[in-house]
């Protein structure tokens, strides 16, 4: 039974009221500690914020409304506390926000059977719909999250034994992904104007990343891969060297360099590698760990001259995002470009809609790499999967043609 002490040494229960323990635990002494530690807000005005809020624990303030007074009083206490967590970007945070509102106000009391019959009944306002499977998963996600980031020790576990069996997502068959023809990929990626954004769906295409790990890159997780010593150097202390070599700024090639730069004069392979706190998704999860991706062939430089052009004018520091950290940066572009694809030619367009999602591009990159002679752990590694892993299964699109070079290959 969920419990906690009062104002007056009594001690409430899920009988009298779920939202003023859950308030009661979010106000604890520890918790109070670390928002003030995290918030970069003036303590005062924190102070005020909560201590305006503890006589509806302590039942000093009655209303007929009070289950209301209560809830805003929660999401308050929350959306500040989420201000200490750095991977949740702003539009992530408003967005969590409208959900725990939208669940809180249509749930007469925070317990399992009223959140169960929330997710059987909710409709959308504005298509009358009930909820889908994702659309369920989406709102345990956020009330999990609650109870795992926000709240600790004892307070935590009797949440989530109050909610067990509520909270398990249902489980959803993987949409049937496609690879692209290299037609297609190059002309709606043809149709963006800033290199950089470009660059992002490149790094997706043809090195496999998901899209929120390309979010997640930092010119230090760049490395430079000597052939010959098989040491790796990191982007930025390379192009330190060069800039100290030829008296310029990085990029910036001298007129007769005393000696040559370890990118002119050395055989390099491009590595990125996603550290196992890099990446997260704007939502603050850490969804694949760490791993190390190659960068091959014609795009490899390309990168190579893309970075050190856009380091040398952004003046980006190697701790610093490559890439916006904006929820839906590659979703929301992909979008537009799909619509400006189906456009009629004289209005820019190609006059069919485009064949595919955003998430095909990696699709794409795990088909082309399978065609490699490369062995199965090695895709897996590259491509983020466990070593149990089926997903190959989805994203790898081989047909007669590839069975056909297989043995042509074979036979020669």
């Amino acid at each position: 039974m969920l419990r906690a002490p009062t104002e007056g040494g009594e001690h409430m229960n899920r009988e009298n009221n779920t939202w003023k323990v859950l308030l009661y635990h979010l106000m604890s002494e520890q918790k109070t500690q670390q928002l003030m530690a995290s918030l970069k807000q003036n303590k005062e005005e924190i102070t005020d914020t909560l201590e305006s809020n503890r006589p509806w624990i302590s039942g000093e303030r009655k209303h007929e409304n009070d289950r209301l007074y209560i809830i805003s009083a929660i999401l308050n206490i929350i959306q500040m506390l989420m201000v200490g967590h750095a991977a949740l970007c702003p539009a992530t945070q408003t967005k969590k926000m409208q959900t725990l509102e939208r669940v809180f106000k249509q749930m007469q009391e925070l317990n399992c059977a009223c959140f169960a019959q929330f997710l059987a009944t909710y409709q959308s306002r504005r298509t009358h719909q009930l909820l889908s499977a994702a659309g369920r998963n989406n709102y345990r996600g956020e009330l999990r999250w609650i109870f795992t980031h926000l709240l600790t020790g004892e307070a935590q576990a009797e949440w989530l034994r109050e909610f067990e069996g509520c909270l398990h997502k249902e489980p959803i068959p993987p949409t049937r992904g496609r690879m692209l023809a290299e037609d297609d990929c190059e002309e709606i990626l043809g149709l963006l104007r800033e290199e950089r954004v470009e660059m992002g769906f490149r790094l997706i295409k043809e090195a496999g990343f998901r899209p929120h790990e390309v979010l997640s890159l930092h010119p230090c997780d760049i490395l430079l891969a000597n052939q010959e010593t098989g040491e790796m150097l990191p982007l930025p202390s390379v192009l330190l060297q060069q800039e100290s070599a030829t008296g310029g700024a990085p990029g910036e090639m001298a007129a007769e360099p005393e000696e040559e730069s370890p990118l002119d004069c050395t055989p390099m392979t491009i590595i990125i590698q996603l550290p196992d706190h890099n990446p997260v998704t704007s939502s603050g999860r850490n969804k694949t760990g760490g791993r190390v991706v190659p960068l091959m062939g014609q795009f490899a430089r390309e990168f190579l001259c893309w970075i050190r052009t856009f380091l040398k004018q952004e003046a980006v520091g190697a701790q610093e995002r490559l890439f916006p950290w904006a929820n839906g940066y590659f979703s929301r572009t992909f979008t537009r470009l799909k619509k400006i694809f189906a456009q009629p030619r004289d209005k820019g367009g190609f006059g069919h809609p485009f064949p595919g999602r955003l998430y095909d591009f990696r699709h794409t990159a795990a088909t082309t790499l399978s065609r490699r002679p490369i062995s199965d752990q090695l895709l897996k590694r590259i491509l983020g999967w466990s070593r149990s892993s089926k997903m190959a299964e989805v994203y790898i699109h081989l047909g007669p043609q590839d069975i056909a070079q297989w043995a042509y290959s074979v036979q020669q």
